[in-house]
């Protein structure tokens, strides 16, 4: 909550307002997800939808990671890790890349 307030009390399109954004999202990520550390720092976001973090068919948010990408090599040979992401973290993404992203 306290990030949402800094978020709300910075000037609009601001860089203060687009750091808490991001850092609530981060947040909201790490909260939600039990993935690593780094599997959470180096999850991408691409316009083309090829990402680490993308809509699916339905437009839905989900992180979607190769199993290359994760520590467990119990994993079934090549089987994708994916979850889609409940609708308060989509939220967050969809403000993110829509309005914030652009400013860091």
């Amino acid at each position: 909550k306290k990030l949402r307030r800094i978020g709300d009390v910075s000037q609009k399109h601001s860089m203060g307002e687009a750091v808490a954004r991001r850092d609530e999202l981060i947040f909201g990520l790490l909260v939600f997800n039990p993935l690593r550390i780094n599997n959470i720092i180096t999850l991408s976001y691409k316009t083309d939808n090829s990402g680490d973090i993308s809509r699916d068919t339905s437009g839905k948010w989900a992180i979607r990671l190769h199993a290359n990408r994760m520590k467990n090599r119990k994993r079934v040979a090549g089987q994708t890790y994916t979850v889609t992401l409940p609708s308060w973290l989509a939220a967050l993404v969809d403000d993110y890349v829509s309005d914030h992203r652009k400013t860091l």
